[in-house]
């Protein structure tokens, strides 16, 4: 604390006034006195914060550039060549799309990796071993409350690489699939892995010394379908029972690079074989964190590999460019050329490292619960226990509460006391929360504002966030603090100018210590980032600045430096993960369903940065002249950059450029359905078209399409099995509303063959036996159980069936039961189904609601001339997906 200009007290404020006009007179020419002195000593003007933000900006864009800097595939010493892959891509991706049950995933892709794995064996090193096996599990398995899985005969090809001269007691698992989401080609999702496995098996095949471990591939046919390859596998094959840990390679996007964004669970030695061996690493456990909160409408094989594998892993996934994600554009050529030479390496090391470790053999006693692990701009690693973590945050509010303690102790010393201090810090603490609190609300009210007039303008032009949200975010902070300086003038005069930047810093770290302390005990992983952010400002600006007497009004320049380096690293990892949050979020906007305000959301994501570091920038706000005119010009540029994006072409979300498309989603449904009365006969039969919006703009931009003008919202049918309607994902909870529109009867689709009949258990329970067939690839059931009665038992699963998440208006339970064939003809369904009611209620009434849908995603099945010419209208800035479907609902 700077004493030495610690302001000194009037002689005539220890007289009483004797009269309140002469004290009040007394007060204003204090305070006139006082802004007379921080005018003629304020340092900071419009050109220091503007140079501030443009120094942010410079690093942002440096690290921008640095994330897409790949090695180059020519020039490489490494054994892994990306062209061997990337041929591999380009001549699989000639099929188009890999359906489950369609003759591109269940024959031309099989034969190519087949082919291919024969290639690699012939010319492999005779001190490996290479066996393998294709597999066709058929089985069932629930997911939560996401829904029930059923898969007939799909297809795992699998490979074992293996020592020569012995038999190994491990295996690790490396995971891709084959398969793809509807009509997308996938390139990045998810074949590049596939091919980066293939040249991976090729290189180990052909090394000098074998691993001491196996490594088994597995090239997984039906994940788009639910995961069920991989549960297949995991819960049927022998080679299984040897498995000790796996990887499993994932996409969100097209190339970029290859973050992991799971590991475990457990076992910190796998997470420390990536941080040893790979070349470039690229891991957090923030995305870990936000991945496993369901925020993100996705899953992986991880999950089956890990809960009923019970064995522990790392999951590794491309995000960048997730536009394309699951669309037509999923192509070889918006994969950046060195990406997968980057993804190989990183691979090949890992295997290399996990293959030779003792750990494998025994990992039993080396379970330290979950880790935290975070890559530094992607040049190295820092990993440690969450346990460890623990003490260290615990030590490190310690710290800062001992520092804080110590400051008081120095203030008394100057001449102070205790109780003038802790007010001081008490009311920057409160002008940092009404900062914080006032951005965020902003923010929320600009979010809101701009999802009624244009929403996600910035989805194309992802810099428009700049101006759009953090340019009035950095106003509203200024006037924030500025009105704050005038209301805090009577406590924060009676110290010097200098020092009330110093108390500012205080409570800055006061107010991350609280949040650490906070996240720390809720078991937070990502509490890590609030330690950075107190750490380094007490080290450097705290402790060495007190060590070495430097203070803002002897040594200005030292005293920013060492602000700077303090608050340098944690903001260029602030700034790193921001950078991931916005390749994740800002694409995945385009997808999250009509429900979700993606301004608002993005609004509080693109601000996230200034809101993490403003908090120890307010005390240098507060010694600076006026800047309320700095404030207005950047509002007045972020309301100039909303009209520009609201009249003109640059707001325009979508874009068809073939460089970078960014195109909008809307899925189709033809349907034909049939609802049936508990008596049997047919109450009603309609027909049309089904129309899912995947984002908030729904159909905003698309009334010149006479088939989306006509349609008419439709809410869930509380009274039919999952809404009424052939919904082929489950998440009906995230999709809330559907349109549907008129459309002519679709013509040769074979309906599903039900059959049923009850069986009565007990006084009070029933058993519907039933038996569902066609000759679909892919299908759904629906339950829903009146109220009253409960589903106690099926034959899908074991144990009690688990609800499907609904909207909660919606008072029934609700069943999602997702099946799919690989093998034609198709297997009937026999299933049966425990109902259980009352004491005293009638077992001969209508207890039970259930749907049959089937849906035709492949070859001339999958259209109709009416739906063809509909999407045929559809811009190009837009991704239409459609298919034909059949549904029939029955009371029993």
């Amino acid at each position: 604390m700077d004493t030495s200009v610690t302001r000194k007290r009037y002689p005539e404020e220890d007289k009483k006034a004797d009269s309140g006009d002469s004290t009040s007179e007394l007060l204003k020419q204090e305070r006139a006195d006082w802004s007379e002195r921080f005018n003629s000593q304020a340092k900071f003007g419009e050109r220091f914060w503007l140079v501030v933000i443009i120094s942010c900006t410079f690093l942002y864009a440096a690290y921008n550039a640095h994330y897409h800097t790949f090695p180059s595939p020519s020039n490489t010493d490494s054994p892994f060549l990306e062209v061997n892959a990337r041929q591999f891509v380009e001549k699989v991706c000639k099929n188009g799309t890999r359906n489950v049950g369609s003759h591109a995933n269940e024959v031309h892709v099989v034969g190519a990796i087949v082919d291919r794995i024969r290639e690699i064996s012939e010319l492999a090193k005779p001190i490996h071993r290479i066996e393998t096996d294709i597999q066709q599990p058929t089985g069932c398995y629930t997911c939560g409350v996401v829904g029930t899985y059923c898969y007939t005969n799909v297809k795992n090809i699998l490979v074992k690489l293996s020592p020569a001269t012995k038999e190994s007691s491990a295996t690790i698992l490396v995971n891709c699939h084959q398969d793809t989401a509807i009509s997308s080609p996938g390139a990045s999702d998810d074949m590049v892995s596939c091919a980066t496995m293939l040249e991976t098996l090729r290189v180990l095949s052909r090394a000098d010394v074998p691993l001491r471990h196996s490594i088994l591939f597995i090239f997984n046919g039906a994940e788009e379908t639910g995961l069920q390859a991989a549960h297949g596998f995991i819960t049927q094959h022998p080679w299984a029972k040897e498995l000790k840990a796996f990887v499993n390679l994932e996409a969100a996007g097209a190339g970029g690079r290859e973050m992991v964004f799971q590991t475990g669970p457990e076992y910190p030695w796998l997470i420390a074989a990536y941080a040893q061996s790979v070349r470039y690493p690229s891991a957090s456990v923030v995305g870990q964190e936000i991945f496993q909160s369901g925020v993100i409408p996705s899953d992986t094989d991880f999950r089956i590999y890990r809960d009923y594998g019970h064995i522990p892993g790392i999951d590794i996934a491309y995000a960048y460019n997730g536009y394309i994600y699951h669309t037509k554009y999923d192509l070889p050529e918006y994969i950046p050329e060195g990406c997968i030479q980057r993804g190989g390496e990183n691979l090949l090391a890992l295997l290399t490292t996990l293959g030779n470790s003792d750990r494998l053999e025994e990992p039993g006693d080396l379970k330290m619960g979950k880790m935290v692990f975070f890559d530094v701009m992607g040049f190295f690693m820092i990993y440690y226990p969450h346990r460890i973590g623990e003490v260290v945050n615990s030590l490190v509010v310690v710290a800062v509460l001992l520092n804080l303690f110590r400051r008081l102790k120095s203030f008394r010393q100057s001449g102070g006391n205790a109780g003038l201090y802790v007010k001081l810090v008490g009311a920057s603490y409160a002008m940092h929360a009404a900062a914080l609190l006032s951005i965020i609300g902003c923010n929320l009210a600009l979010g809101l504002l701009v999802s009624y007039v244009r929403p996600m303008m910035w989805y194309t032009n992802n810099w428009l966030t700049f101006p759009i949200y953090i340019l009035p975010a950095i106003a509203i902070w200024i006037l924030v603090h500025q009105r704050g300086k005038q209301l805090c003038k009577t406590v924060f005069q009676l110290v010097s100018i200098w020092d009330i930047e110093a108390i500012y810093f205080d409570s800055a770290l006061l107010f991350w210590t609280i949040l650490l302390a906070a996240l720390t005990m809720g078991g937070v992983a990502s509490a890590y980032i609030c330690m950075l952010l107190v750490i380094f400002p007490l080290i450097l600006r705290q402790l060495v600045s007190d060590m070495l007497n430097i203070r803002m009004h002897n040594s200005p320049i030292l005293y920013l430096t060492l602000t700077a380096g303090a608050l340098l690293l944690p903001s260029l990892h602030i700034m790193q993960l921001s950078h991931s949050l916005n390749n994740l979020f800002l694409p995945l906007t385009g997808r999250m369903g009509s429900a979700v305000f993606p301004d608002i959301l993005v609004s509080l994501i693109s601000v996230l940065p200034f809101l993490l570091i403003s908090n120890y920038l307010a005390g240098f706000l507060h010694i600076s002249k006026d800047l309320t005119g700095l404030a207005a010009k950047f509002l007045s540029i972020s309301s100039l950059f909303i009209l520009i994006g609201c009249f003109t072409n640059l707001g325009f979300p979508y874009s068809a450029n073939p460089a970078s498309p960014s195109a909008q989603r809307h899925i189709f449904t033809h349907f034909w359905r049939e609802l049936y009365a508990y008596d049997g006969t047919l109450e009603k039969e309609d027909h049309g078209l089904l129309y899912i919006p995947f984002d908030y703009n729904e159909h905003r931009y698309l009334d010149n399409i006479p088939e989306l003008k006509s349609m008419q919202l439709q809410t869930v049918d509380k009274d039919l099995a999952y809404g009424g309607f052939p919904i082929y994902y489950s998440k009906i909870t995230k999709l809330k509303r559907y349109h549907v529109g008129k459309l002519a009867k679709p013509l040769m689709y074979a309906r599903v063959n039900v059959t049923h009949r009850k069986e009565q258990l007990a006084n009070n329970i029933v058993r519907h036996h039933l038996t569902c067939s066609g000759n679909h690839f892919h299908g759904n059931i629906y339950l829903s159980v009146v109220e009253g009665g409960e589903l106690i038992g099926w034959s899908f699963t074991p144990g009690t069936p688990i609800p499907t998440k609904i909207p909660k208006e919606i008072k029934r339970s609700h069943y999602f039961i997702y099946t799919s064939s690989a093998m034609s003809p198709h297997p009937a369904n026999n299933f049966w189904l425990d109902i259980q009611v009352g004491e005293e209620a009638d077992l001969d009434k209508h207890w039970l609601d259930i749907g049959f849908a089937a849906h035709y995603l492949d070859g001339p099945e999958s259209t109709t001339p009416e739906l063809t010419a509909t999407l045929a209208k559809f811009p190009n800035w837009t991704v239409p997906l459609g298919w034909v479907a059949t549904y029939q609902h029955y009371r029993f």
